[in-house]
């Protein structure tokens, strides 16, 4: 299932057959204090063809960040369509 794929300008098919879109994202540095280690927060938008929402990752790295916002966005579309999201399994035990 693809939730979130690369839309091609040139193409012909109309935005409900394209999927998912990310829109904009921003990122913001939470403690600029902290160097390194300062928090940062990610803001996603993404839509379909009837509403588009908004989610958030907040991490000491960029990237965790990132994939918080964009697991928590699909996840909200599997919700909105009817479909249990995965359950993901925490190792830091």
């Amino acid at each position: 299932m693809v939730l979130l794929e690369q839309v091609d300008p040139h193409d012909d098919h109309e935005p409900e057959e394209q999927g998912d879109r990310y829109e904009h994202h921003q990122v913001r540095v939470l403690d600029q204090k902290g160097g390194t280690c300062a928090k940062v927060r990610v803001l996603i938008e993404t839509s379909d063809h009837k509403e588009s929402w908004f989610t958030v990752g907040v991490s000491e790295n960029i990237i965790e960040a990132s994939w918080q916002a964009l697991r928590d966005s699909a996840n909200y579309k599997l919700f909105k369509s009817g479909i249990t999201a995965p359950t993901e399994h925490n190792n830091n035990n």
